[in-house]
């Protein structure tokens, strides 16, 4: 879990990348996502008609500073808060409903979660076992986290290489 922590923590993994859903409500702003939602990477508004239109993201400060949060219409920025149970405001307040379409960036399961699969692709896989390697190595063979970790370090390496976008 430390491990796939640390992929995290190291940029976009892309099969974490998730498409998803949520109803938004006539004078509701702000909206709960579970733990699993660690970063929103686009949005858009969907409204009764089917027609989408993209929301952009402002900062935690963009936000503070609007000075009447009240205002209502259809919305047109967001504000995603993350927290350990992130949330999304979205300003204006909507004033009718409207169903948000985004991607989300996915926390990668836990291993003690799994049964027989890992959540990660196959390339990933002899990072995987050199990370563990130098985990180990840290608590069992002080001797070899050099090594191991030059080691981990280039098969992470050529597996985040390999899992970029092609367009």
């Amino acid at each position: 879990n430390l491990m796939f922590a640390d992929w995290a923590n190291r940029g976009l993994n892309l099969w974490t990348v998730t498409q998803d859903t949520k109803a938004v409500t006539s004078g509701t702003a702000t909206y709960t996502f579970d733990a699993t939602h660690v970063d929103l990477l686009e949005v858009v508004l969907r409204n009764s008609s089917g027609t989408d239109f993209t929301l952009t993201q402002m900062s935690r400060s963009e936000y503070l500073t609007i000075p009447n949060k009240s205002t209502t219409g259809q919305p047109s920025q967001y504000f995603f808060d993350r927290q350990v149970t992130p949330t999304i405001t979205l300003w204006a307040t909507p004033n009718a409903t409207y169903t948000l379409v985004y991607y989300y960036v996915r926390r990668i399961q836990d291993a003690d979660t799994l049964i027989n699969t890992t959540d990660a692709p196959f390339r990933f896989l002899p990072c995987a076992v050199a990370g563990l390697a130098y985990y180990l190595a840290m608590k069992k063979a002080p001797s070899l986290v050099q090594q191991n970790k030059l080691i981990y370090e280039d098969e992470l390496k050529r597996a985040l290489d390999e899992d970029g976008q092609r367009a």
